[in-house]
């Protein structure tokens, strides 16, 4: 899965070290949604940023140091035998934050006006 045009910032985003609580982010997908045709990223409210999660296999997608208490958007984007999967999921980070989530099938126009619509 290739987005060459989100126009995203991914990098290291400076946290403020004695600001919030910092945690490990979960979200765990079905074990058929593996780093092969599956990224997920968390998307910052109210910031053009992204944070690649990485896969631990068996669908489980991972990303650390997150401040607990930020909102953001769990983007799913995946390709599987030729179709489309997408999941956009707000969420609050909790401590030790686990998201289930469920891709569903969409088309690439679908998820680039979603992606669009990300605040």
């Amino acid at each position: 899965v290739k987005l060459d045009s989100a126009a995203w910032l991914n990098a290291g985003y400076e946290w403020d070290t004695i600001g919030p609580v910092k945690t490990g982010v979960y979200a765990q997908l079905d074990s058929s949604f593996t780093s092969s045709n599956t990224v997920v990223y968390l998307s910052f409210n109210g910031k053009l940023i992204v944070g690649a999660m990485y896969s631990q296999g068996n669908g489980s997608f991972y990303i650390d140091n997150i401040p607990v208490g930020t909102p953001v958007y769990f983007v799913v984007i995946s390709i599987k035998n030729g179709t489309y999967y997408k999941a956009f999921v707000s969420a609050t980070i909790g401590t030790s934050h686990l998201e289930q989530i469920t891709p569903t099938s969409t088309t690439l126009s679908v998820i680039q006006s979603q992606l669009a619509l990300l605040p």
